[in-house]
């Protein structure tokens, strides 16, 4: 009896089965080759996290507050004339003719202001006591009344208080830049402006300058002359020298209704 003859392959499983091992081959190469070439969006510098907290700010400890005194300082005038330096801080009226107080541009220029100096600063010089009045040759009654007056008033700038209703007229007309002032409000404007910044202020009709015109129809006089004037400025710490050609105009009382500085003749700080 003939033995069985095995059975034959069919040729569909054996390309089947050969497809097949193929494919094993490459699933095994495909994961060799991606464990030896490792993704690089894993291992180049990524950026931190938006949602990390940044480190806690440690607080630096406080400086203890220490509260510097209030520097006071007073004002310097605004217009501090030679106008008897006086209505220094007057309000705004200003005449081309009235003499500038604080020294013409040119010396605010070149000359800067010097260490704020103490009121009693002006009291270490010694200086000239108010100038009395002193009749020369050539004055007549009017003049030497017209002169003790003037006296009188630049005597009471040295120091306050003023007393300006002994010197001026119940209506003044004009006084420096301001007009139309009483005896009181001369003496509150002279206290708030003229005062705190000028001490020790000694005014004198220079000799030889004083001249005062005959009597109007009501009485009143005309009189012009030169102003000298030397005193010590708080606010530029120095002593100022000035000299100023004026004119006054007196009632028939012989009381001051109209007073200007007309012209600038020397500024000089020292």
């Amino acid at each position: 009896m003939e033995p069985a003859a095995p059975p034959r392959r069919n040729a569909l499983t054996t390309l089947l089965a050969s497809l097949g091992g193929v494919g094993l081959l490459g699933v095994g190469l495909y994961l060799y080759v991606d464990q030896n070439h490792p993704d690089k969006n894993l291992t180049g510098p990524q950026p931190a996290s938006t949602e990390e907290a940044a480190p806690a700010r440690i607080p630096e400890p406080e400086a203890a507050i220490v509260a510097a005194p209030e520097t006071v300082r007073v004002a310097a005038p605004t217009v501090a004339t030679t106008d008897s330096s006086a209505i220094a801080d007057a309000p705004t009226e200003t005449a081309p003719a009235e003499a500038s107080a604080t020294t013409p541009d040119t010396e605010e220029a070149t000359d800067a202001p010097a260490p704020e100096s103490s009121p009693a600063a002006a009291t270490n010089t010694t200086i000239p006591a108010p100038v009395p009045a002193a009749p020369e040759p050539d004055d007549d009654d009017a003049t030497q009344k017209i002169r003790t007056v003037l006296a009188g008033y630049y005597a009471d700038l040295f120091a306050p208080p003023l007393n300006a209703e002994n010197y001026f007229a119940p209506q003044v007309e004009r006084l420096y830049i301001q007009q139309h002032l009483t005896p009181a409000q001369i003496n509150a404007t002279i206290t708030q402006t003229f005062f705190p910044d000028n001490k020790k202020a000694v005014y004198q009709v220079e000799p030889g300058t004083l001249r005062v015109s005959a009597p109007a129809q009501d009485g009143s006089r005309m009189a012009t002359y030169s102003e000298a004037c030397r005193l010590f400025r708080v606010s530029k710490g120095r002593y100022q020298r000035l000299r100023t050609q004026v004119r006054v105009k007196f009632d028939a009382d012989y009381r001051i209704t109209f007073l200007r500085q007309e012209r600038m003749l020397e500024n000089v700080f020292e």
